[in-house]
């Protein structure tokens, strides 16, 4: 990482505001905010089946996790900020 960069990780319950605080802090820091329910909203709402499985959700996280990580490590390389709105759901 490169050192002038800056990481930043929201995590809490849900409905507690993240997103809307990740988006200010983002907007102040002109960072590059990544929120996990857009992310999977946009890749699989379409996709979605009627009756959604914790088993369902959670490998679409896990994928969208992987990809979010991949994006960060070569913003953060570069000396760029990050704000990470990932909820930290896990089974």
């Amino acid at each position: 990482m490169n050192p002038s960069s800056v990481l930043h990780i929201i995590y809490g319950p849900q409905g507690a505001g993240k997103t809307t605080f990740a988006r200010q802090l983002s907007s102040q820091t002109k960072a590059v905010c990544f929120s996990i329910d857009e992310w999977m909203t946009g890749l699989f709402g379409a996709d979605q089946p009627q009756t959604l499985s914790l088993e369902w959700v959670l490998e679409r996280v896990r994928r969208c996790e992987a990809r979010i990580w991949q994006v960060c490590t070569a913003i953060l390389a570069t000396g760029g900020t990050v704000v990470l709105d990932l909820g930290l759901l896990r089974q």
